[in-house]
């Protein structure tokens, strides 16, 4: 899709800024260290952890009497609805316990869900982004993929960035889901074929994310990677809110990326579909 968009507006490589600048980061060609994007990540790991503090999240069933009982039942096989709070639930899992305000004869007890979502940002300094991020459940297990076109204007250069990750959920309630997992992530060159060398890289990724679901219609999410594409490490932060109207999530947020010392941020909007 990338080398199409190339085509059509014509961008030219030679003269490209700050996805020249990832590459360089990427083969190791810069003589910057990564002091930047490691200390980027203390603080965007510092407000995930924040993001889960809230006593009331735990506070959410019958069985559950402690506010800050978010103990890690293997034991226990908590179901999915299709989507949050929906018939009048508390949140986005059931455990099996009260579940609040949906009546017995509705409950749902899928153990699969999933959901998937496009967006759009504006990264400052002429760049945009666009992309998608697919994410797949079966009861604690899970598979999350994601791909973003950068494209730098007016018509200079793209290139793709993604990853893909296995993931584990540590905590579940029906307020409160906390997923820990490791993948790849890669990179994909955008550029036309011939203007120079075309760069594909990947490497290993660390990532970890949660969801929130304090009162109905609101959803908040955060997500923290780390990881390393080739010789350059990587970071990435973002936190979102979202307001979730029947399967369908309208969120907004930010995000922070940091591909050695070459920093992508910007605000971001876009819908997410439950399922």
């Amino acid at each position: 899709m990338g080398v199409a968009v190339a085509a059509v507006m014509g961008v030219q490589s030679a003269h490209a800024g700050k996805l020249k600048g990832v590459r360089s980061e990427v083969r190791g060609s810069s003589s910057s260290s990564s002091s930047k994007s490691s200390g980027s990540s203390s603080s965007s790991s510092s407000s995930s952890s924040s993001t889960s503090s809230s006593p009331t999240w735990g506070s959410s069933s019958a069985g559950s009497s402690d506010p800050a009982e978010l103990d890690i039942d293997f034991g226990n096989r908590p179901t999915y609805p299709r989507f949050p709070y929906e018939g009048g639930s508390l949140g986005y899992v059931d455990r099996g316990e009260d579940f609040g305000g949906a009546a017995d004869a509705d409950r749902v007890t899928r153990k699969f869900a999933g959901r998937a979502h496009v967006e759009g940002a504006y990264l400052y300094d002429s760049l945009y982004r666009t992309g998608f991020a697919l994410d797949l459940n079966w009861r604690r297990l899970g598979v999350k993929t994601d791909l973003s076109l950068f494209l730098e204007g007016p018509l200079k250069d793209a290139l793709y960035l993604g990853s893909t990750n296995a993931q584990f959920a540590l905590f579940m309630r029906p307020r409160l889901r906390w997923r820990l997992g490791g993948g790849a992530q890669y990179m994909i060159d955008a550029r036309l074929p011939g203007q120079e060398s075309r760069d594909y890289a990947t490497g290993a990724n660390l990532t970890t994310d949660v969801d929130v679901f304090p009162f109905w219609p609101v959803v908040l999410s955060g997500r923290f990677d780390y990881g390393t594409i080739y010789k350059a490490t990587s970071m990435l932060g973002r936190g979102t809110l979202g307001l979730s109207l029947q399967g369908f999530e309208l969120f907004g947020g930010y995000e922070y990326r940091a591909i050695g010392d070459v920093a992508l941020h910007g605000p971001t909007v876009g819908l997410r579909a439950w399922f």
